[in-house]
């Protein structure tokens, strides 16, 4: 079939089939995938017909089985023709042989288990960079988080600007309406710092609590609260470690639900991300949609994505993270940040990036 004939296909409405790879609906990228669902079935304007591989193992069991059942149900909706899709989206990187009649995408979230190689176990580096240089030969098009990201790709595996697209990710629905419904009610107290996500080496956790218990014991910072809201991750041990001894200043929060998380956001002061890297950064926007100050690594991807409403240090810097978070507790730029953060946040809604993806689609069964 000609390029043409592909192109002129494609302003008829296209048949999107998301596979989530094998992340259930509770880890982060079953929520992405769910949300992206939701909004290209909302915001697609006729332009495409949704639906979920539901392939995915939803029970929290062992990896290498629920991975064995994904790869047996993925083969036979491959020897299916993916159901009849013009367009397969895998979302979570790994990608399999390319098909005849059917394109292609794949979303890469981050590449730091290549670029960052303390803070994933071996046998995972490996094994991510196998499954990303099988990617970019199977696919018509890969799509990435954030623009640092897509730059990270086409760097390492010289790749040209043609080849990967930044895309971002949207607030996820649940998250927005519980947003809007929950009011904060706690009275009184302590200044708040949220940290959410994974305890782990990468997200920087254990120097986190380090550096907040010295702070506050040693008069650097004001006295305040730290909670962390997630669970353990590669590297927890360091993290246990530092957690002696912190009870007067650090509470641990595991695995909260959304509701749980939602609230920690509205009676939180402030929201933190100290990370050694991140492809984008979901606790960034989150922040944002429920209006709080933020203090983060100055990293590339948290610059472009918090931008003007964060407080940035550099990343192990103790003197510098103290004076971010002072800066954002003042909150003596409050009104100008409230503003930026008004207009900035549209740029993560779904009904923003909805077209985007569209976009990306449509160009990937061009190129097929």
């Amino acid at each position: 079939m000609s390029i043409l004939l592909k192109c002129m296909i494609v302003l008829f409405m296209l048949r999107i089939l998301l596979d989530s790879g094998n992340a259930p609906a509770y880890t982060g990228i079953g929520i992405y995938c769910d949300s992206l669902s939701l909004a290209l079935n909302k915001y697609g304007h006729g332009k495409v017909i949704v639906s979920n591989s539901g392939i995915s193992i939803k029970l929290k069991t062992y990896r290498g089985f629920r991975r064995m059942i994904y790869m047996t149900r993925l083969y036979n909706l491959r020897r299916n023709n993916f159901n009849g899709a013009d367009v397969v989206h895998f979302t979570n990187v790994y990608t399999p042989k390319r098909h005849r009649k059917i394109a292609f995408v794949s979303t890469v979230h981050d590449l730091d288990a290549i670029n960052f190689p303390d803070t994933y176990p071996a046998i995972y580096r490996l094994y991510f960079d196998k499954i990303v240089r099988d990617l970019i030969s199977r696919t018509d098009l890969i799509l990435a988080d954030s623009e640092a990201v897509g730059c990270a790709i086409k760097e390492k595996y010289s790749l040209s600007d043609d080849r990967v697209r930044a895309v971002g990710i949207g607030i996820s629905t649940s998250f927005m309406k519980l947003a809007d419904e929950i009011q904060p009610s706690r009275v009184g107290g302590p200044p708040i710092m949220l940290y959410v996500g994974s305890l782990s080496k990468k997200k920087n956790t254990a120097w986190l609590v380090q550096n907040t218990v010295k702070g506050v014991r040693s008069g650097a910072i004001r006295s305040l609260r730290l909670i962390l809201a997630g669970s353990p991750g590669f590297g927890f041990e360091e993290v246990e470690l530092a957690l002696r001894n912190t009870h007067d200043i650090v509470d641990w929060i595991k695995s909260p639900d959304m509701s749980q998380l939602v609230r920690l956001y509205k009676e939180a002061d402030i929201v933190v991300l100290p990370s050694i890297t991140e492809g984008f950064g979901i606790p960034l926007i989150e922040a944002m949609y429920c209006r709080k100050p933020i203090v983060a690594s100055n990293i590339p991807s948290s610059v472009e994505v918090a931008s003007s409403a964060a407080e940035f240090f550099d990343l192990n810097d103790s003197e510098s993270f103290y004076n971010a978070i002072t800066l954002a507790l003042n909150e003596s730029n409050v009104q100008a940040r409230t503003q930026f953060v008004e207009k900035h946040i549209t740029r993560f809604m779904w009904s923003h990036l909805t077209t985007k993806y569209i976009e990306a689609y449509q160009d990937a069964q061009c190129r097929h």
